[in-house]
């Protein structure tokens, strides 16, 4: 299976503050690579503390609709600006190819570790990114 890549990049500028960079690969005409433009953005992340507190009210009280607020402030904090337009260009050039979207995540601030990332949701499309037919959500810290 041939899969376009979106690779972001989130590092630390200040405890909090956080910069994102996101860069688009996709499978080109006869399997080749065409790299798009990257992308920057700046975020602020909500404090992972606060996340980690909401998980374990989440964790006690399960709902798909608490599960959607927070893979929703998630997603919004990831991909904000440039990021989130970046991202729509590379969702809309797969679907034109027919292919999929392999969202690659290389979180670098280990404070972010705790972000349950894998509740990504997008309110536009209303899917968490993990569980989405046409996405693959790897994450490496």
């Amino acid at each position: 299976m041939i899969y376009n890549e979106f690779r972001v990049e989130v590092s630390r500028k200040a405890y909090g503050e956080y910069s994102a960079y996101a860069e688009f690969s996709s499978a080109g005409p006869v399997g080749g690579i065409v790299t798009s433009k990257s992308s920057k953005a700046t975020s602020v992340f909500p404090d992972p503390l606060q996340i980690t507190a909401l998980r374990s009210k989440l964790a006690s009280n399960p709902s798909e609709s608490g599960l959607r607020t927070l893979g929703t402030i998630l997603y919004e904090t990831l991909f904000t600006g440039e990021v989130e337009r970046h991202l729509r260009r590379a969702q809309l050039q797969t679907k034109r190819q027919e292919t999929d979207l392999r969202i690659q995540l290389v979180i670098e601030p280990n404070e972010l570790s705790a972000l349950p990332l894998e509740l990504l949701f997008d309110p536009d499309t209303e899917e968490f990114l993990a569980s989405s037919p046409h996405t693959i959500l790897p994450t490496l810290y």
